[in-house]
Formats: structure tokens, sequence, C-alpha cells
């Protein structure tokens, strides 16, 4: 999601082959890649796709979404998400800097 909504193409690039690998359903790369809603796939997924879209894209979530996420993940999973969407953002920038 975050390589995404930061319309980083190395990082998607690296990432997308990969996640079917690792279980994640193509429906869901599909849904993140083609910017679809995320309803009709599982709860949880469709909440980490949520939360990260909203984080990125407005840069705070919304009491509703901060409630239903950490009914899903708990108050510990909500922070390792927030902190995992923003590694990769902090490794997008400096893929960004690094003159290759």
């Amino acid at each position: 999601v975050t390589a995404r909504e930061t319309s980083h193409q190395f990082v998607w690039s690296a990432h997308e082959p990969l996640a079917p690998k690792y279980g994640v359903e193509q429906a869901i790369v599909d849904t993140i890649k083609y910017n679809k809603d995320a309803s009709g796939i599982g709860e949880k997924e469709t909440a980490i796709i949520q939360y990260g879209r909203q984080l990125l894209r407005e840069k705070k979530i919304s009491p509703d979404l901060f409630a239903k996420s950490v009914k899903l993940f708990g108050y510990q999973g909500v922070v390792e998400l927030t902190g995992l969407i923003a590694h990769y953002v902090a490794n997008t920038i400096m893929l960004d800097f690094i003159q290759w």
C-alpha cells in the first residue's frame, strides 16, 4: 500500500511479484495496484488497505477507522502497522535520495 500510495515504482516492482509467493491473494494485489475499492476482500486486509491509504493521503486516521483497526489488530498491532508504513515511506525517501 505504501509503495502504491507514494508512487514509488522501484519499491512496488520489488514487492509486487513477491506478494503472492508469501500468501497475498492476487485480488488483494490488484486492489492495491489499481486503486480499487477494498471491500470484498478479507476484513483485515480491507482495514490495512484503508488504514494505509488514509494515513498517506490525509496524514491522519479517522476515529472510526482507528477503532476498527484496534478491534482487529489490538493497539500494539496498530502501532506496528503505523511504524511499518512509516518505515517504507522512509525507505522510498532514501531510495530517491541515493545517487545510483
